[in-house]
């Protein structure tokens, strides 16, 4: 009876400390993340930040700037080669062979 107590005791004991490892992952995980969110609130209240932010993502250009729109030309159309006539499944040529049959 002590040997399964321990063993089911030991099992147990096991399970925690990997749900333990797998909790201070995702704590260190957590907290890395929680201090790169800490540093782009920082960067959002720099001018410098809020610029970038300006003119990548909305386009925004400073007073006397000019604009330059690059504007590629649409890809060619190609061709359309000839349609290559489909093979008739089984089915179509069991039907072409009948009718050449019945109709000799």
């Amino acid at each position: 009876m002590s040997a399964v107590a321990f063993t089911t005791t030991f099992l147990e004991l096991f399970r925690l400390q990997r749900e333990a490892d797998r909790l201070v992952r995702m704590r260190t995980a957590l907290q890395q993340e929680s201090a790169a969110l800490r540093e782009e609130i920082r960067a959002l209240h720099t001018p410098e930040y809020i610029e970038k932010i300006a003119r990548e993502q909305l386009g925004l250009v400073k007073p006397g700037e000019i604009v330059l729109l690059i504007v590629q030309p649409p890809p060619p159309v190609p061709a359309h080669p000839a349609p290559v006539p489909e093979e008739p499944s089984w089915l179509g040529q069991v039907m072409r062979a009948l009718a050449r049959l019945i109709g000799r």
